[in-house]
């Protein structure tokens, strides 16, 4: 337990420039892609259901624009 509070000591800037990588990492790269990927599927599963896919891009669009598909469907009530 020493050795571990010690190395943070010694190595705080490093650790804290990782956690921002990290976090920056998630919020601009990561979530985004999950969120394409969500909205998709919800757009491909309601056109299938529908069997019509004229306005997939659409309620894609606004389902990214949203912030994914838990906003979304609040929109949508």
């Amino acid at each position: 337990m020493k050795n571990v509070i010690q190395f943070i000591d010694k190595n705080k800037w490093f650790l804290l420039v990782i956690i921002v990588v990290s976090a920056a990492f998630y919020w601009y790269e990561w979530r985004p892609a999950q969120v394409e990927k969500e909205c998709s599927a919800l757009a491909l599963g309601g056109a299938k259901k529908s069997g019509s896919y004229g306005q997939v891009a659409e309620v894609q669009g606004l389902c990214v624009s949203s912030g994914g598909v838990d906003n979304f469907m609040d929109v949508l009530k």
